[in-house]
């Protein structure tokens, strides 16, 4: 089960106070997020992390300056919570954020960062 929006608000004002960015957001955004993140996963848990990860960063500014560390986060607290590990290797870094910003500009789709995502998926245990 995805994240409420309750959830995604507090860790969006915890991240943004931790990180010093400024803390605008606009809640009306993140729970069309959510809907549409829970629209992509469908009955997959397994993509969830992906469908949070793509619909959040498809909308810049529902996380204001928070839009390029709160996603990943997310998604990551999310994978875990699933019993995965998603990760980024330090060489990779650079196509996420590509990616990332290729769905922001309406250019990447879901089938793109679900497939990265698979590929940096690890179980936990």
């Amino acid at each position: 089960m995805l994240p409420s929006l309750a959830v995604v608000v507090h860790a969006h004002d915890f991240l943004t106070r931790r990180h010093r960015l400024r803390s605008h957001r606009n809640e009306a955004l993140i729970a069309d997020a959510l809907h549409q993140a829970a629209e992509l996963a469908g009955d997959h848990s397994e993509d969830e992390p992906a469908a949070l990860l793509f619909a959040l960063s498809v909308r810049g500014t529902a996380l204001g300056d928070g839009w390029e560390t709160v996603p990943w986060l997310l998604a990551q607290n999310h994978a875990r919570t699933l019993g995965f590990l998603l990760y980024c290797p330090e060489g990779e870094r650079d196509t996420l954020v590509d990616l990332r910003l290729q769905v922001a500009q309406r250019r990447g789709t879901f089938e793109q960062v679900r497939a990265w995502v698979a590929a940096h998926l690890r179980p936990l245990r």
